[in-house]
C-alpha cells in the first residue's frame, strides 16, 4: 500500500476497551482488556485516500503487586492504516478490509 493512494473500504478497525472474562485467559476471572473490532462501512461507494500508518493493541491490565499497581500485558499488535475522504475525520482500516482503487494512466 502506498502513501495517498486511493483505497474502498469494507470495514472499519477500532479499539475497544471492555470489562469481563479475559479471551487470552481460563476464563475465570475478569479483567480490563483491549481488542480490536471491526464495523461496517455503510457508504461503500465513497473512495478514501491512505495518509499513514499507525498500529493497534490487544492485551489486558494484569496485576504487578505492591507499589507498581496495574500494568498493560500485550497479547498482539496489529499494523493499520489512516485513511480519509476529505478534510474532515480520519479512520483506522486493517489491510485486509480495504481494496485499492484501479485509475486508468493519463494519455498525454
Amino acid at each position: 500500500m502506498e502513501f495517498l493512494q486511493k483505497v474502498k473500504v469494507n470495514r472499519f478497525a477500532e479499539n475497544v476497551r471492555k470489562y469481563g472474562p479475559c479471551p487470552w485467559g481460563n476464563g475465570t476471572w475478569k479483567s480490563h482488556y483491549r481488542k480490536i473490532e471491526t464495523k461496517e462501512n455503510k457508504k461503500k461507494d465513497t473512495e478514501f485516500v491512505v495518509v499513514g500508518t499507525t498500529c493497534l493493541n490487544e492485551g489486558y491490565s494484569e496485576w504487578l503487586g505492591g507499589d507498581d499497581g496495574n500494568g498493560f500485558k500485550m497479547m498482539g499488535r496489529r499494523k493499520v492504516y489512516i485513511v480519509a475522504s476529505g478534510l474532515g475525520r480520519r479512520y483506522k482500516v486493517l489491510p485486509e478490509d480495504m481494496e485499492v482503487v484501479r485509475q486508468e494512466e493519463e494519455k498525454g
